[in-house]
């Protein structure tokens, strides 16, 4: 009765109040819009409200828990990029039928999945104490490893064999999450060194390669850990980050040419050339011919004349774009006008996909992606190598029907309460760490349930074989 009661003093603060009349004053003015909008884009408003309002409030309570992450990621995958992608890339007003479709059935589906994490709450979380996330404690040799081996994972990914590639990425994950999330044992300012070394390591494997995975993970990571930690000023450093991740989107395609068609270049050369890309598409600025010639720059658009800040706008606006999953809109249209219902085939390595190749050689391979991305489009029918995947509810969608889709939501629901559970389980009690780790398992909108259920394998197995370590690094 105690901790009910605190929970509710918890709750009723100043900024749930206005999170919640503020959401209510939003909902009634979309409501009274459906009654009447032919464009559709009431019906994506609702949807980013039902999604966006499980961050706003457990963020206004201090109680952040999986799901509030899940839908705000759902919401910034889909929901905003969609939007952006109307008003700023395709300049419409409306939406068109087949997304309108998707988001009416997206709207249903994310009801579906809060209502059932709610729902299983009080019997999943039982006797959880939801307090704050503590940090683990990490002396000065850990410091040093963890550091260390993070920088040096560009270099490792290159000469690391395939066949334990995928559990040395699961490794720098988590050390990644041990990094930002961690704090000294004793005061040093080695941490800092190597939080900061980080960051710019991600940036120097985009000069290397040309792309943003190891940024986007460094990001997500420190923000996850900044909005546990509720620094409202780091969070807003974290947005100017990711102006700066959308502002390198729509100059990649052209900065990965200059890395292939000049493979003796430069880190000062690479950097150089990625400068006077964005000094060109941002700011006017002349661009070389040769730099252009060897970026793959087309004369139309070496050539284009337009006003610089809306050059800029749009711009930015297409790197945003490029965010959103548009899968679940092709499967929705074409299943099974075009493509007949798959019937669970694509669940049929569940089975044996947490078996690792390293202990299973012989492991057959898994090319059902190639084939998704054949049959729905994503790729030329003669292209047997690239893998197109879709995520969790298209694929249900696209091998069961509407009956699959909303039972998925459901089950995705509990899954997301039962992995947040996990997350209390291995050292008996709330830390940022875990919490980070277990969230990145259930928070893409775009991963299949393979790729889920196998990623929570994964980082259960990890994190249990490092217990007793981890339980060490509980106090200074």
């Amino acid at each position: 009765m105690v901790n009910a009661r605190q929970d509710a003093i918890q709750f009723w603060n100043p900024a749930s109040i206005a999170v919640l009349a503020l959401s209510s004053f939003a909902l009634s003015v979309i409501g009274t819009r459906l009654l009447h909008d032919k464009s559709g884009l009431a019906a994506l408003f609702l949807l980013m409200l039902i999604q966006v309002a499980p961050f706003a409030f457990s963020f206004s309570t201090g109680r952040l828990n999986f799901l509030s992450f899940v839908m705000f990621n759902h919401l910034v995958t889909y929901s905003v990029a969609k939007l952006n992608q109307l008003f700023h890339i395709h300049k419409l007003s409306t939406v068109y039928p087949e997304t309108l479709a998707t988001v009416q059935e997206l709207t249903l589906c994310s009801m579906l999945i809060i209502l059932s994490y709610y729902s299983f709450y009080p019997f999943i979380m039982k006797g959880v104490n939801r307090g704050d996330h503590k940090p683990l404690f990490l002396g000065k040799r850990l410091q040093h490893g963890t550091g260390i081996f993070v920088l040096l994972h560009t270099y490792l990914t290159v000469s690391v064999p395939s066949s334990v590639r995928s559990i040395e990425i699961v490794l720098y994950f988590i050390c990644v999450v041990l990094l930002f999330s961690g704090q000294p044992s004793r005061p040093s300012r080695w941490m800092t060194f190597y939080r900061i070394a980080a960051v710019a390591a991600a940036f120097h494997h985009f000069l290397r390669f040309g792309m943003l995975v190891y940024a986007g993970t460094v990001g997500g990571v420190i923000f996850v850990t900044v909005c546990l930690q509720r620094k409202m000023r780091n969070l807003l450093a974290l947005s100017f980050v990711a102006l700066m991740l959308c502002a390198l989107q729509p100059i990649k395609s052209w900065y990965r040419n200059v890395i292939k068609n000049v493979p003796q270049a430069t880190f000062v050369e690479n950097l150089g050339a990625l400068s006077s890309l964005a000094a060109w598409k941002y700011f006017g600025a002349e661009l070389d011919e040769d730099l252009a010639a060897v970026a793959g720059i087309t004369i139309d658009e070496f050539d284009i004349e337009e006003d610089p800040t809306d050059q800029t706008k749009d711009a930015l606006a297409k790197g945003f774009g490029r965010i959103g999953d548009d899968s679940l809109e092709r499967v929705l249209a074409w299943t099974p006008s075009k493509v007949p219902f798959w019937g669970g085939e694509s669940y049929a390595n569940i089975p044996f996909m947490f078996i690792p190749r390293l202990l299973w050689p012989g492991k057959p391979a898994w090319n059902f992606w190639n084939k998704f991305g054949r049959q729905y489009g994503f790729l030329s029918s003669d292209d047997y190598t690239t893998s197109v995947g879709v995520g969790y509810l298209g694929e249900a969608y696209m091998n069961f029907g509407f009956l699959g889709l909303y039972s998925c939501a459901i089950f995705f629901g509990l899954l997301v309460l039962v992995v947040e559970r996990l997350s209390y389980m291995i050292l008996g009690g709330g830390y940022s760490f875990l919490f980070t780790c277990y969230l990145s398992t259930v928070i893409s909108f775009g991963n299949s349930l393979g790729s889920t259920l196998n990623g929570i394998a994964m980082i259960t197995v990890i994190l249990f074989a490092m217990r007793t370590r981890l339980n060490n690094l509980k106090t200074p």
